[in-house]
């Protein structure tokens, strides 16, 4: 019943559709279909009349017969798209028609009551006609829209961003000090130091990007003049799969994104990799595909005439609507699309599992890291070996200084030495034992502190030593009574002491606490991305069969005893399709209307452009023979001397431009309704 009713709603809407028409367009449309209207006329009854000439069989099986390719690609994407317009429609074809073929299609669709208008919310949506829907729907198909390549894909290559990058990355911004200006931009020495160790990638600026990428994901934040990294959020950064990881950071080299943002445009990247089929996307196929999973996904449509698209910059940050256009170059840079010979295959391969003997320890202190390690095996070695060169097999370097930012970070010789004794099936020389033990000793002999120091009494001390309320505010005792507080300037330390049970009155600023990172949502691709798609299409009607229809039709016409106006605008109607049988080849139906002129009839032209301007539509400029077509809103006209200069907003990028009707090779009027004078086969 559910069903029945939205259809009835459907019909509701067609017909109300109809009845907003202006009074002129409404009853040429009756006379198109039915016939001359005479009065007395009831509006209600011709619609009545309408929807049962469209409800017959003949009538259905003619429209669909004559739909071509091209009109049910437009057909699918309407019926696809949430809520279609015809600015959608322009961006899902931009690669396929250009603004006026597609506008001049819309309209013909119109004329032909195979799709209609609706406004809601002072916005236009494009819908199929519920009386014609049912009998359409067995030619429309996803994969009219988004066709597999039937491409063989090339063996898939490692991924740019792969766990032994990110490790590689960690390592560097952990050890190195001094990377980057106040406003976050590396340093000039950084980028050389950068792209001397990431040289085999062969693009300094991808990994640019992937540092930019963990800046907005937060698993790096400035401080100073550093990158430091986030130790809690890696963690959980690594719980994630591969895939994963590379989706949110794709997500995040495009920009910064409030935390459901982000969640939904990774789940957007990994929709799109779930619907690339095994033979691979042609880019408009690939483009289609992402703009239309960009709705269902997040609700959002990018329009390529927004400020975001003008404004692309190489970022392309913004506060909530990503880049598109960025994301895909980004998914293809990071290697999760693999483009060969324009076609576009997913890359969903994870690295190799890692097997034995993936850390090489050499006798010069240096280890090779071989590919394959989850990124979380290789987090805690990132904070002590310092990468030296990255590559499919990776060197780092064990030395005093990069212990000594572990040693900094809590990280403690017997640690280290744990962790590097899991990735040796020999263990550790004794030679490397000693120096890690001496440079822990050595680290401990001089200690710089920073932070406030608490004395207490005797009777305090035990007190403030056994209390579990106070071991996290301890940093390390100095000597009887002499505390280091992990504490600092910014937050009340008299306060907290206060509330830990201690009779303390002084003013100091901030514990500097760790808060514990939130969680990266694991995402996964949704399951029947597009629930319309099935095996079965049903193909259209060869050409051969539309020029029979269009010639016995024509046929009939020479029949009729018409005048040669009539005989010429009925004609054009068979054009454009909308003569659907013989009983539709009324003389007295055409009201003849001249809407082109070209050449040298100056005042054609020109009445051409008049009328288009009182009567608000479109017109359509062609210069050049025929190589420069303009179609836009004429606003303004104004007569010179052997001349008249039109004021246009072209679309679609409705720019205010000004064209010489006189220089025109033709100038036609094309009414803003569901109306069109003139047509050709297709």
């Amino acid at each position: 019943m559910a069903e029945l009713s939205d259809r009835t709603e459907q019909i509701l809407q067609w017909r109300e559709s109809l009845i907003k028409l202006p009074d002129y367009h409404f009853f040429e449309l009756m006379r198109i279909y039915l016939g001359e209207v005479k009065t007395p006329y009831n509006k209600q009854k011709l619609i009545e009349e309408l929807s049962s000439f469209l409800r017959k069989e003949s009538t259905k099986a003619a429209v669909c017969a004559l739909l071509s390719e091209k009109e049910i690609l437009v057909l699918t994407a309407i019926k696809q798209l949430n809520e279609p317009s015809q600015e959608k429609l322009t961006d899902l074809f931009s690669s396929d028609f250009s603004f006026a073929e597609l506008y001049e299609m819309l309209l013909n669709l119109e004329e032909r009551l195979i799709i209609y208008r609706h406004s809601e919310n002072k916005k236009v949506f494009l819908y199929l006609n519920p009386l014609l829907e049912e009998s359409i729907l067995p030619y429309i198909n996803i994969s009219r829209l988004l066709p597999s390549a039937n491409a063989v894909a090339p063996e898939a290559p490692v991924a740019f961003v792969s766990s032994s990058l990110l490790a590689a990355l960690y390592s560097f911004c952990f050890h190195e000090l001094d990377i980057c200006k106040n406003d976050g931009i590396l340093k000039k020495r950084a980028e050389v130091l950068l792209q001397s160790v990431f040289s085999s990638t062969g693009s300094p600026e991808a990994v640019q990007s992937v540092i930019y990428a963990l800046v907005n994901l937060s698993l790096l934040q400035q401080s100073e003049s550093r990158l430091v990294p986030e130790a809690q959020k890696w963690e959980k950064f690594a719980e994630l799969s591969e895939q994963e990881q590379r989706a949110y950071i794709c997500v995040a080299s495009c920009g910064h994104f409030a935390r459901s943002l982000q969640a939904l445009y990774t789940k957007l990247v990994l929709n799109i990799l779930a619907a690339i089929p095994e033979g691979g996307f042609s880019k408009s196929a690939l483009t289609r595909c992402v703009l239309l999973l960009m709705e269902k996904t997040t609700g959002f449509f990018f329009l390529k005439r927004s400020k975001l698209y003008n404004a692309l910059s190489d970022n392309g940050t913004s506060d909530d609507e990503i880049n598109t256009l960025a994301l895909i170059e980004n998914m293809i840079r990071f290697g999760l699309i693999t483009e060969k010979n324009d076609v576009y295959f997913a890359n969903r391969n994870s690295e190799s599992a890692a097997g034995e003997n993936q850390l090489a320890i050499n006798p010069d202190y240096t280890l090779t890291l071989l590919p394959g390690v989850p990124l979380k095996d290789l987090l805690p070695l990132a904070c002590f070996l310092k990468i030296v060169s990255y590559d499919t097999v990776s060197f780092y370097e064990l030395n005093r200084e990069s212990c000594y930012r572990a040693f900094d970070a809590g990280i403690s010789a017997e640690t280290i030495v744990q962790t590097l004794n899991g990735f040796s099936s020999h263990g550790l020389s004794q030679n490397m034992l000693y120096s890690i033990n001496d440079w822990f000793s050595s680290y401990q002999s001089i200690m710089l502190y920073k932070g406030y120091v608490l004395k207490v009494s005797k009777d305090k001390a035990s007190f403030i030593e056994t209390s579990s309320s106070f071991a996290d505010l301890i940093a390390c005792k100095l000597a009887d009574g002499i505390y280091l507080l992990n504490i600092d300037m910014r937050e009340d330390a008299a306060g907290i002491l206060k509330n830990r049970g201690f009779d303390y009155i002084g003013t100091a600023n901030k514990k500097e606490r760790t808060v514990s990172a939130l969680p990266f949502l694991s995402l996964k691709a949704d399951e029947n991305i597009f629930p319309n798609s099935s095996d079965f299409v049903q193909p259209c009607s060869d050409d051969a069969e539309k020029e029979k229809f269009f010639s016995e039709l024509s046929q009939e016409l020479e029949k009729k005893d018409f005048t040669e106006e009539q005989k010429e605008g009925l004609l054009s109607r068979i054009r454009r399709k909308v003569v659907l049988s013989p009983v539709q080849l009324r003389g007295d139906s055409v009201r003849f209307e001249r809407i082109e002129a070209g050449g040298m009839d100056f005042q054609g032209k020109v009445h051409i452009a008049e009328h288009a301007l009182s009567s608000h539509s479109m017109v359509e400029l062609v210069y050049e023979d025929d190589s420069a077509v303009i179609l836009g809103m004429p606003v303004s006209i104004e007569k010179k001397e052997g001349d008249a200069i039109m004021k246009l907003v072209v679309e679609p990028d409705k720019k205010s431009v000004q064209y010489s009707i006189g220089r025109a090779n033709s100038i036609k009027r094309i009414p803003g309704s569901i109306f069109k004078e003139n047509g050709k086969f297709s």
